[in-house]
């Protein structure tokens, strides 16, 4: 807490504020992980000029702050947090979290809870604030930010997902389209669609019932298997 009130007081009055938080925000990078100094870098974050953070800043914060050792402090995270809700930063989904976020292990429980929750909030505000958003856009970042393909998402994220399903059901057929997309058609035909019931916690609705007909009945690839995946549907959602 004192070098977070000391950076503040180092910051007020400076002639060039924005470019000293770029610079303290570097030079602390030099110093050993922790969770103090990636409270810093978050607190530094937070505050830079409109368009100056990346995503690698957002990365290296959050992937460092993983690594720290647990402390039982939480908050350290809130104003990168609240920069990512008034300037949304869809690109940091375009890659998965696997590829960059180190695993959750059991000591870094108060750690993964606000990076989780960071994660969440800030997914939520890319989906509202993305312009044309298309289905396979949202199903990539949707994939992405999920460590292994079963995990559940966050409230904020499907609070967001289903406000952009709610625009009409064509956007359903298209998500679910997406979700049929990646099916290796290995498993049961129960598990497109339950896929779709995780992901969004909503029942397929008739209109994708119908999609599916439709595909059947213009003898596409994979008939039988659209079928079954409709059949599946509408006996488990009682269509």
């Amino acid at each position: 807490w004192q070098r977070h009130r000391a950076i503040e007081a180092y910051l007020n009055g400076a002639d060039e504020p924005m470019r000293l938080r770029r610079e303290l925000f570097d030079e602390l990078a030099s110093e050993p992980a922790s969770a103090a100094r990636e409270a810093s870098r978050a607190q530094l974050a937070g505050h830079f000029a409109p368009g100056a953070l990346t995503v690698a800043d957002v990365r290296s914060v959050l992937a460092d702050y993983r690594r720290s050792a647990p402390d039982n402090v939480m908050g350290r995270l809130y104003s990168l947090l609240k920069r990512l809700e008034t300037e949304p930063m869809p690109e940091l989904f375009d890659d998965p979290i696997a590829s960059w976020l180190p695993p959750r292990n059991d000591r870094d429980r108060d750690h993964g809870i606000e990076i989780s929750h960071l994660l969440d909030h800030a997914l939520a505000h890319a989906i509202r604030g993305a312009v044309g958003l298309s289905a396979s856009t949202l199903w990539r970042w949707v994939a992405n930010v999920r460590r292994e393909s079963w995990s559940e998402l966050k409230d904020e994220t499907v609070k967001a997902l289903n406000g952009w399903l709610d625009q009409g059901p064509e956007r359903e057929v298209a998500l679910f389209d997406e979700i049929l997309g990646a099916d290796d058609g290995l498993g049961g035909p129960w598990l497109v669609g339950n896929k779709y019931i995780t992901t969004t916690r909503r029942l397929p609705s008739d209109a994708i019932v119908q999609h599916l007909l439709a595909r059947v009945s213009t003898n596409a690839p994979g008939r039988d298997r659209l079928l079954a995946i409709a059949v599946e549907i509408a006996v488990d959602g009682r269509h």
